[in-house]
């Protein structure tokens, strides 16, 4: 698998990562290839949409700087001409890249504006999630959202 970063034209704090998309998996074997710990609300799993047909050339992740609640994450998105990753990409973009939690933990992304999967670590455990948004998104936390070209 090769993996590519690209110093972007994105605002500071942001890059994007490009991996060849040979290997996509299902939904199951996807959060199992990433060896962490999982949390996973398995109604939510199998709310994760099907993947597109034509997939984007680059995941980005960028870093936000203030609490994100109800639709203003997606605004964010929509201000850096992104739209959130899917969900399988980001699992892909972790289990190729398993340093990516050291300088971008924790990482995540959304669907369904209510749906999430995110990457952390704490307590030196690496671990994946599913579940719904229900606090919001805080700038302390430090968190990495992954985005792909509004045109994909």
């Amino acid at each position: 698998m090769k993996k590519v970063l690209i110093p972007s034209k994105i605002p500071t704090g942001q890059f994007q990562l490009m991996a060849s998309m040979t290997r996509l998996l299902g939904a199951k074997d996807a959060f199992e290839a990433t060896g962490r710990r999982q949390f996973l609300d398995t109604r939510i799993v199998a709310s994760i949409p099907s993947l597109p047909d034509v997939l984007p050339p680059a995941v980005t992740l960028f870093k936000h700087h203030k609490d994100l609640h109800d639709g203003s994450l997606i605004r964010t998105f929509h201000d850096l001409r992104l739209r959130p990753a899917h969900p399988l990409l980001l699992l892909a973009v972790n289990e190729w890249d398993p340093t990516l939690l050291g300088d971008h933990c924790p990482n995540a992304t959304i669907w369904d504006n209510l749906s999430f999967v995110t990457f952390n670590c704490a307590n030196g455990e690496r671990a994946v999630s599913v579940g719904r948004y229900k606090h919001g998104w805080r700038k302390d936390e430090g968190w990495w959202f992954a985005g792909v070209p509004l045109t994909t």
